[in-house]
């Protein structure tokens, strides 16, 4: 093994253990984190998938002037499961779906492994602890108000009430978040590893573009499914607290906005040769302004999904051309 080699696998250690050292005053940068898995694809493209466990022990040993277990062991897994596994993934030429597949898994079971460890530690749930925690944050927004003396008692009591609702939804929501966000975490590492294997040896199948993306038909079929069981469940239980429709409802929604966005990307740019990052942006800024716009997103992903809308759009560009 060369010097050089061995000095750039302790040198990529040593700076997935420094950071976590910073997390305490720079609480950004775990999105920074988040890419470290970059530095072990990197090596590992050009070395070898082996090379990149020596920098994942080293990792933990710089984490040590943490004095944060629970830190030094979730970070330790995102390495050896987001870093070793995906400079494997990519060493194997693997496809862009699978390696999607993988990042995702990877990032979903650092996630709750550190809730894990934090139990483990601590002992104490950390759903409870986060729980309490938004709402002592909600009780100390709704005292602020009352104690400003600028509010009348009927608008501090319309405060109130809207915090509680947050709050609620916010509790209802924690199960679908923390199964969605691994997903566009995992997304973006995948995109941002996809450009740092160009470096050496472009991917064998890179990722498709979102406007390019279609599901597959088992999803398709489950997903229609689901629909149709939630609306039935939504009309039987009425209304109230449902954790478990919402986390199944956040889902279906996720997946259909996906597809309605795929769509619109599509739709904006299929008479381009290349696909115009500024047309892209400027689709989600307008969505950001219209109200309910997921609900919108997620009908257009309905139709898309479930008709020949696009090859019609295709049959009629082809017909105008003539």
């Amino acid at each position: 093994m060369k010097t050089k080699t061995i000095w750039e696998m302790i040198l990529d250690g040593a700076i997935a253990g420094i950071i976590p050292a910073l997390f305490a005053k720079m609480p950004v940068l775990i999105i920074l984190y988040l890419f470290i898995p970059l530095l072990w694809v990197d090596l590992g493209r050009r070395e070898g998938w082996k090379k990149t466990i020596l920098s994942t022990a080293v990792a933990p040993a710089v984490m040590l002037i943490t004095k944060n277990p629970v830190l030094i062991l979730t970070c330790t897994l995102y390495l050896a499961l987001a870093g070793i596994g995906l400079a494997w993934v990519y060493e194997r030429e693997v496809n862009g779906k699978k390696r999607m597949a993988a990042a995702y898994l990877a990032v979903f079971a650092t996630v709750i492994g550190g809730m894990v460890f934090y139990q483990l530690v601590h002992h104490m749930a950390f759903m409870n602890t986060l729980v309490k925690d938004i709402e002592a944050f909600g009780k100390n927004v709704i005292a602020t108000y009352k104690n400003s003396a600028v509010f009348t008692k009927a608008q501090s009591a319309q405060v109130t009430t809207a915090v509680n609702s947050l709050i609620d939804q916010t509790e209802e929501m924690l199960p679908s978040f923390f199964l969605i966000v691994p997903f566009f975490a995992a997304w973006l590492l995948i995109l941002a590893c996809d450009r740092t294997v160009k470096r050496t040896r472009a991917a064998a199948q890179p990722l498709k573009p979102l406007s390019h993306w279609a599901m597959p038909k088992p999803l398709r079929n489950f997903l229609l499914v689901m629909l149709i069981v939630l609306l039935i469940a939504q009309w039987a239980t009425g209304s109230g607290t449902h954790i478990y429709i919402t986390t199944f409802s956040e889902l279906v929604d996720t997946c259909f906005s996906l597809m309605g966005l795929s769509f619109l990307y599509w739709v904006f740019n299929r008479r381009r040769q290349r696909e115009s990052f500024g047309r892209k942006i400027l689709i989600c800024l307008v969505l950001m302004i219209i109200p309910s716009s997921v609900m919108i997103l997620s009908m257009i992903g309905v139709i898309d999904v479930y008709t020949n809308l696009r090859l019609v759009i295709i049959l009629r560009d082809s017909t105008r051309r003539r």
